[in-house]
């Protein structure tokens, strides 16, 4: 026991320091957290006020991270629209520059901690002009048919952006998919910036939407065209073709192609009568036409009437 005795006031200052020692560490690592209080951290967007009019912000954060505190059942039920985080931009000139992220918290909620505190924001001259819109055609329509020239509606649109980002614009393209279209198309398409190499530019259009009316016109015509039948060789000596019947005598043939010249009759597959002493009834098909297509029928009845000279 007389080691306990050795040096006991020694001993007893050693045990008051680390009690105070463990308090200050205690409290300084949880300086905000009260006896029945819970933390959490939740991310927050951040709202830009009283920004110019003739500045427009291109780069800054768009969200902080919140450390708050409070009772359990009230960090339980938090959530992000449960705060409002703002940077004013009021006395913002052009160029780089740092503000302060301003927290409004709800009741029985204290912040400890915004992350970051400051926003680093860039503002640029705000510059606004006015193009016509350029049209780029996927695709081809169908067969027998072609596009016009697409009207839009309003023909020019208006852009407004950073100078810097307006600088790099060569167009403002619509994009139109006409494959396999055979009639008029009326849509209503999101134009889009465009930089030489054809990459979209996030940049404000207004309007946001431009009415597209594509007119689509059909090549296809029809004729109608009488058949005629191709007949080969001849009846014997003494017999000859006194007439020559065709069911029906005309046949509507599609022309595709607006410059396409019909021909002035289409005719038959070849129609023996070598020999043939006799009427000859044959069903033929009709040969397609170059150039088009039959409509309705694809064969004719074909009645060759044979009879013997008289003397």
């Amino acid at each position: 026991m007389g080691f306990l005795r050795k040096n006991l006031g020694l001993k007893i200052l050693c045990l008051v320091l680390s009690i105070f020692l463990w308090s200050w560490v205690r409290y300084t690592q949880a300086p905000l957290m009260g006896k029945n209080e819970s933390q959490t951290s939740i991310y927050v967007p951040i709202v830009f006020v009283n920004e110019r009019k003739d500045l427009i912000m291109t780069k800054s954060p768009d969200r902080v991270i919140l450390t708050v505190k409070g009772s359990p059942k009230v960090i339980d039920t938090v959530r992000p629209e449960h705060f409002k985080a703002t940077v004013d931009l009021q006395d913002k000139e052009e160029g780089q520059s740092w503000a302060d992220v301003n927290v409004k918290n709800p009741p029985g909620l204290t912040v400890i901690e915004i992350q970051p505190s400051k926003a680093n924001i860039m503002l640029e001259k705000l510059e606004r002009k006015s193009l016509p819109i350029k049209v780029s055609i996927v695709g081809m329509p169908r067969e027998g048919y072609s596009i016009g020239r697409p009207v839009f509606e309003p023909a020019q649109v208006r852009i407004r952006g950073a100078q810097s980002t307006l600088k790099r614009i060569k167009e403002v393209r619509i994009q139109l998919n006409v494959t396999g279209v055979d009639m008029d198309l009326k849509q209503r398409i999101q134009p889009e910036p465009v930089d030489k190499d054809g990459n979209y530019l996030p940049i404000k259009v207004f309007p946001e939407y431009v009415k597209v009316d594509l007119p689509v016109r059909s090549n296809i015509r029809t004729a109608t065209l009488p058949v005629s039948p191709a007949i080969e060789g001849f009846p014997p000596q003494g017999y000859k073709v006194t007439k020559v019947e065709i069911d029906p005598p005309f046949a509507t043939v599609l022309l595709s192609g607006v410059e396409t010249t019909p021909t002035e009759a289409l005719h038959t597959e070849p129609i023996q009568i070598w020999n043939e002493m006799s009427t000859v009834i044959k069903v033929v098909n009709i040969i397609q036409p170059q150039g088009g297509s039959l409509v309705d029928r694809r064969t004719v009845n074909v009645k060759i009437y044979i009879r013997k000279e008289k003397k």
